[in-house]
């Protein structure tokens, strides 16, 4: 069988690739579809660097990825991002996770103490 799940963003304001999973995920735990692993969240940035070499600013987006425990599963940038700062981002990034994490599962408990 196969599941199809639709996101259609409404504004574009720089996370959509994380905002979309997050969403994917939400409506797949709403469904009951079961899940082979926990529940995952993304978080995303964007990151202003100047470029020395051009002499002007440029603009690098990432996605990050994560497991309920804050392990890191997935991480996409675009652009360049300052390799010293990558580890930063992906610690941050992994420690955000799980207070979405947490915002999903008091939304599910509300929504299943509802019905």
């Amino acid at each position: 069988s196969q599941i199809q799940v639709i996101i259609q963003p409404l504004r574009l304001d720089g996370c959509v690739m994380a905002v979309a999973l997050n969403g994917a995920m939400l409506a797949l735990l709403e469904a009951g579809i079961p899940l082979k692993s926990g529940p995952l969240a993304a978080v995303g940035g964007s990151l202003q660097t100047m470029d020395t070499a051009a002499g002007q600013e440029q603009a690098s987006h990432w996605t990050l990825v994560a497991d309920a425990q804050g392990q890191l599963v997935a991480f996409t940038a675009t652009g360049r991002l300052p390799s010293a700062q990558i580890g930063e981002i992906k610690a941050r990034g992994c420690e955000a996770t799980k207070q979405v994490h947490q915002f999903m599962r008091s939304a599910m408990e509300r929504r299943l103490a509802f019905h």
